[in-house]
C-alpha cells in the first residue's frame, strides 16, 4: 500500500495526525480510506512514525510502498525512523529497502517554487492586491467601480482578492483583475477617492502600492500566463478520483520548461524571478539526485509516454546530445531492472518459471518492449 499523511492545527491548539491508504483491488480499481485521524502531541519525527507504525499495527499492514508528506523536517526525520524500523521487522516490508518509499508532495513543492519567484516581483503584485483590496472593501466603492465596468462595456464579473500566502489565488486575483483593467484606470483618472486613498499610509505608516500602472499590468499579465501552468500542474497533482502519480513527471517538466523559458526573458524582473524559482526547483527535483525516482518510473509505465517520451523530456530539458541525458537514462533503467528482478522473484509462478528464458534475456525484452 501507499499512504499520504499530514499533520494539522486546529484553532484550539491541537494538532491531528490523518494517514490514508491508497491501493489497487482486484478488479484495478483504485481507493483511498482514512485509516487514522488522531491526536498527535507535537510534530517531532520520533512522533510522527510512531503514530504512524501504530496505525499499522491497528489494521494489520505489513508492506508499505510510498509514504507522500509535505516537506515539514519532522516529516524527513520520520522517514529515517520508519525505514529503520520496517526494514527491522520484516525483510519484506518495503520495495528496494525504502530507497523510494519517501515520496514529497509535488502540490507542496510547486507552492514553494511559486512563492519563491513572486517574491520577486512583489511590488507589481502588490499594487494590483491594493487596487482590488480598494473596491472590494466597502459596498459604496464596490458599486462605484461597477459603474465603471457598465460604462466600458466589459462583461459582468466581479474581481477576487487573495490569500496571500497562496499563489494560486493571488493567480486567480491577477487573472480576474487583468479582466477589469481598462475599469481600474479609469477610476485612478477619474475617481478622487481611489487616488486619494493611494496616498494614504497604511497601518504601518508608509505609502500604500499603487495605483496599478501600465508596467504593473503588463507584468501581472506576464505572471498570469505563466503562473497559468503551475495552476494546471496543481489540480493534476491533487487530482484524487484517479491514479497521478504517473502524470508527475510528465507535470514536473512542463514547470521546468516554463521556468526555463522565462529565464530568456528581457525583462529583468522575470528573468531574476525565474532563476530564485530554478534554485528552489532543482532543491527539489533535481534530475539525478534529488527527484525520486519512482516517479519517473511511474511515466515509463504508462503505455502511452513509455521510455521513448521520458527520453523525448531529458533532450528537451537539458538538450539532445547532452551527457546528462544518458546520464538519467541509465539511472531510470538501473531501477527498471531491480524492479522487474524483485517482481519476477517475488510473483513468480509455474507457467512464469516454464515459459521464461531467464532474468538477463527477460530485462533485455522489457528495454526493447520500453
Amino acid at each position: 500500500m501507499s499512504f499520504t499523511t499530514d499533520i494539522w492545527t486546529s484553532i484550539t491548539t491541537l494538532s491531528y495526525m490523518v494517514i490514508t491508504a491508497h491501493f489497487i483491488d482486484m478488479d484495478w480499481q483504485l481507493h483511498r480510506r482514512i485509516i487514522s485521524f488522531s491526536p498527535i502531541s507535537d510534530h517531532k519525527g520520533e512522533t510522527i512514525a510512531n503514530q504512524f507504525l501504530r496505525s499499522l499495527d491497528d489494521w494489520g499492514i505489513e508492506k508499505v510502498f510510498a509514504i507522500t508528506l509535505d516537506n515539514a523536517s519532522g516529516n524527513d526525520k520520520a522517514i529515517s525512523v520508519l525505514k529503520e524500523r520496517l526494514g527491522n521487522r520484516n525483510n519484506d516490508a518495503l520495495m528496494m529497502n525504502g530507497d523510494f518509499m519517501h515520496v514529497r508532495c509535488c502540490a507542496h513543492i510547486l507552492n514553494l517554487i511559486a512563492n519563491e519567484g513572486l517574491d520577486e516581483i512583489s511590488k507589481s503584485i502588490i499594487s494590483v492586491r491594493n487596487a482590488v483590496k480598494y473596491v472590494r472593501s466597502s459596498s459604496s466603492r464596490l458599486e462605484s467601480f461597477k459603474r465603471w465596468v457598465e460604462i466600458e462595456k466589459i462583461t459582468r464579473g466581479s474581481v477576487v482578492l487573495d490569500c496571500v500566502t497562496r499563489w494560486n489565488s493571488t493567480y486567480l486575483m491577477l487573472k480576474s483583475a487583468l479582466k477589469y483593467k481598462v475599469a481600474f484606470d479609469r477610476m485612478a483618472d477619474m475617481d478622487k477617492p481611489y487616488d486619494a486613498w493611494f496616498k494614504e499610509l497604511d497601518s504601518n505608516g508608509k505609502k500604500r502600492k499603487g495605483p496599478p500602472m501600465a508596467i504593473d499590468w503588463d507584468k501581472a499579465r506576464h505572471m498570469v500566463k505563466f503562473l497559468k501552468a503551475f495552476y494546471d500542474s496543481t489540480l493534476a497533482f491533487s487530482s484524487s478520483i484517479k491514479v497521478t502519480s504517473n502524470g508527475c513527471f510528465n507535470e514536473i517538466c512542463k514547470i521546468q520548461s516554463s521556468v526555463q523559458s522565462m529565464a530568456f526573458s528581457q525583462d529583468s524582473d522575470l528573468s531574476e524571478m525565474a532563476s530564485a524559482m530554478t534554485t528552489k526547483f532543482e532543491k527539489y527535483w533535481e534530475g539525478t539526485g534529488k527527484i525520486n525516482k519512482i516517479l519517473i518510473i511511474a511515466s515509463v509505465l504508462d503505455p502511452r509516454r513509455k521510455m521513448v517520451f521520458t527520453m523525448f523530456s531529458f533532450e528537451h530539458i537539458y538538450g539532445k546530445g547532452n551527457p546528462k541525458c544518458l546520464e538519467m537514462k541509465k539511472l531510470v533503467t538501473d531501477v527498471l531492472e531491480k524492479l522487474f528482478k524483485i517482481y519476477s522473484a517475488r510473483y513468480a509462478n509455474s507457467r512464469l518459471q516454464s515459459s521464461a528464458t531467464g532474468d538477463g534475456e527477460n530485462v533485455t525484452q522489457v528495454h526493447q518492449d520500453f
